[in-house]
């Protein structure tokens, strides 16, 4: 099962600095505010490159075009959700949900101090040794064949 598959299906509590956050599933919102991110992220890295290369308008234009019209792909969003700061973007979309005062920041630290190696584990559906979360599958109802 894929790290996004898994967090389509899991609930997640944990306790940062005194208080009970629950990780709730992944909305398909989610999915494209991180695809947003991507993309504003390839542009941004294009911008800071470009300024050290010898580009025309016209060349810098063309790049910016293909950068905007090629969609982030699924594989690229899976990469980025196992990197420490993309499992921290995601941690911090879901949990901002529920807790307005959350900041990146503090889900960069909560995603640090609860070892993203932890958390990864959880979001794959591995077992974690001694991993300090509580793991809820969620239930699916059951189809009433009768209808």
């Amino acid at each position: 099962m894929s790290t996004l598959d898994q967090a389509l299906s899991t609930e997640i509590t944990l306790t940062y600095k005194g208080k009970d956050y629950t990780i709730s599933s992944m909305t398909i919102g989610d999915y494209k505010n991180l695809k947003k991110y991507l993309r504003s992220q390839r542009i941004k890295d294009f911008r800071e490159a470009a300024d050290e290369m010898d580009l025309g308008s016209d060349e810098r234009c063309k790049v910016l075009y293909d950068l905007t019209k090629d969609p982030v792909t699924d594989e690229e969003l899976q990469g980025f959700i196992e990197t420490q700061e993309g499992g921290a973007r995601l941690l911090w979309l879901i949990l901002s949900r529920e807790h307005k005062e959350l900041t990146l920041e503090d889900a960069e630290e909560m995603y640090a101090e609860y070892s993203a190696k932890e958390v990864q584990a959880i979001l794959d559906g591995s077992e974690a040794t001694e991993a300090p979360l509580e793991v809820i599958k969620k239930e699916e109802p059951p189809i009433d064949s009768a209808t």
